[in-house]
């Protein structure tokens, strides 16, 4: 999804409002921007608002997003829902007056769970989150791996974050962050429909 753009007062916005029992795969948004002046907003490039169990795979927000608001945050801004994130990446520039996040800003849960992926802000600056095999630049107290920029982009990153599966599911980048490969009718991995036509 490339040109979501996206200039409110609402309290939630992104490219869903809101999510309530959803699978989010093989997305990719790119090329936008994303903000609200409300002062107490959830803003996210996929859901200001998660209830109920919500999964996300294989979605990448790359560096060309730009996400605003007081919650700002790639996946997940507020809610009360379970949230599972396995395989994606995000390179959003988030800012924020209350809770940034790469992938969840404040959503209360005893589910929240991030596995496989990559991000360059904190992956939730509020609640406790299970971390498996994931790569950021911010250290955080999840047992996330710490990498600078430098090593997450370009040809290298794939030897910087070998606990990634770069078999089957990440690319190399030569001129950034790493995408996500799809697997074609006949088996073969390919790469992610960017949105541009």
């Amino acid at each position: 999804i490339a040109g979501l753009y996206l200039d409110c007062d609402k309290f939630y916005a992104g490219l869903f409002v809101a999510l309530k029992n959803a699978n989010i795969k093989n997305i990719t948004i790119t090329e936008s921007d994303i903000s609200s002046s409300n002062t107490g907003g959830s803003i996210s490039a996929f859901a200001g608002y998660i209830g109920g169990a919500v999964n996300y795979s294989k979605c990448i927000i790359t560096d060309s997003v730009n996400i605003s608001g007081a919650h700002a945050s790639g996946y997940a801004s507020y809610g009360s829902g379970n949230v599972t994130i396995d395989s994606c990446g995000s390179f959003a520039n988030i800012t924020g007056s209350k809770y940034t996040a790469s992938f969840i800003a404040d959503v209360w849960s005893s589910t929240l769970k991030i596995s496989n992926s990559i991000g360059i802000e904190k992956f939730s600056p509020r609640r406790s989150i299970t971390s498996t095999n994931n790569y950021s630049t911010v250290a955080d107290t999840y047992g996330t791996n710490i990498v600078t920029t430098d090593k997450m982009t370009g040809i290298a990153a794939k030897e910087n974050m070998s606990k990634l599966n770069w078999q089957r599911v990440w690319a190399t980048n030569e001129d950034g962050y790493p995408v996500i490969k799809v697997i074609t009718s006949d088996s073969n991995p390919g790469e992610v429909w960017s949105g541009r036509v």
